[in-house]
């Protein structure tokens, strides 16, 4: 069993690297970023991984990168724009330009900046606005992307037994049911 999950990790591995070589060599030999990403995306790669390879590969390029792969794929601008950032893009540049391919997905697109690089939320906020995305879907998606739990969230409170009959001690206090 151990001997096929290291030969399937190992094939994976190498599967990758083909891919990832792949839409590097189809944007050095002058393919546009839309039909490079359309071949790595028939090789079985997914949008988010192609143009995270693509970002790694060609950093200068990054915009260019993440609009035409929002453009491919709107429904997928958050992963997108995190895959992005995650790979070495500049936040501001990933959420402005995923902006101009979706400007309906800003909310998304803010939200998943926040969550990839929290420390980076001005510039993240000012891209957008930047973007002419209205200050109330910034100031929404901007806290919908922070990992903050809510004070009003429901709190979780031990199983402690009540009703179940017999003495039930919580926190030094013994109740009889």
């Amino acid at each position: 069993m151990l001997k096929k999950f290291l030969v399937l990790s190992i094939g994976l591995a190498l599967w990758s690297g083909v891919a990832s070589a792949d839409i590097k060599s189809d944007l050095e030999s002058g393919l546009s970023v839309t039909v490079a990403l359309q071949n790595a995306i028939a090789d079985g790669v997914t949008i988010t991984n192609a143009t995270a390879d693509a970002v790694s590969a060609f950093p200068a390029r990054a915009g260019e990168i993440i609009f035409a792969a929002v453009k491919m794929s709107p429904g997928l601008a958050g992963e997108i724009v995190m895959a992005s950032a995650t790979s070495g893009a500049e936040i501001s540049v990933a959420v402005s330009e995923a902006i101009k391919a979706a400007p309906g997905k800003a909310g998304d697109i803010v939200a998943a900046a926040v969550r990839a690089v929290p420390e980076r939320e001005i510039e993240i906020t000012q891209a957008a606005i930047l973007q002419n995305v209205d200050p109330g879907v910034v100031a929404s998606a901007t806290a919908a992307g922070r990992s903050i739990p809510s004070p009003f969230a429901p709190v979780s409170m031990p199983n402690t037994g009540i009703g179940r009959g017999g003495v039930t001690p919580y926190e030094g206090i013994a109740s009889v049911s």
